[in-house]
């Protein structure tokens, strides 16, 4: 019954799927030919499909190495895992600093999280090693609410004028 409806919607559906399809390829091209292109504005559409892409491929690439390399749940940085994160960093922050151009913040907003993020990981790492759990989770929620911050910043709404920035992107 659920297969028969699925399908029934899909094909009364099937202009708005082709169309999705359609957009979120051009969102992908658009953020891998500005690879390392930190100039510029990214609208909040391309952005977020490309994050999702990012995730997709994580996901993916997490199953490959429980497959593959029987990685269980004790490791979760597998070689594929750790490839895909180093193939999404440049395109990744460089599609965070254009989203945050197009709501006319600067990049160097992106680089406060990653420095925020990386000392709160170590320190982290550090007192969970000596059993500090109450420092751990000071670290933790400090990282959480770097994380929130910037998720709240990435979906707001970039502004339809020109900025600092450059011109708004083309939707």
């Amino acid at each position: 019954m659920r297969r028969t409806a699925f399908i029934i919607w899909c094909v009364m559906n099937r202009q708005a799927l082709i169309q999705f399809g359609i957009e979120y390829g051009q969102a992908l091209f658009s953020c891998f030919t500005k690879y390392c292109l930190f100039d510029g504005r990214t609208n909040r559409k391309d952005f977020w499909y490309f994050v999702s892409f990012g995730v997709l491929i994580v996901v993916a690439a997490r199953g490959v190495d429980v497959i593959v390399f029987d990685f269980g749940d004790d490791r979760w940085l597998g070689p594929v895992v750790l490839t895909s994160l180093l193939f999404l960093l440049l395109p990744g922050s460089a599609a965070i600093v254009r989203r945050l151009h197009d709501i006319n913040k600067g990049g160097g907003w992106h680089l406060v999280y990653l420095l925020c993020s990386a000392g709160a990981f170590f320190f982290a790492v550090i007192l969970w090693s000596a059993n500090e759990t109450i420092g751990f989770a000071i670290c933790v929620s400090l990282w959480g609410s770097a994380s929130v911050w910037l998720a709240y910043q990435l979906a707001k709404e970039g502004g339809g004028a020109p900025n600092e920035f450059g011109n708004p992107p083309q939707v």
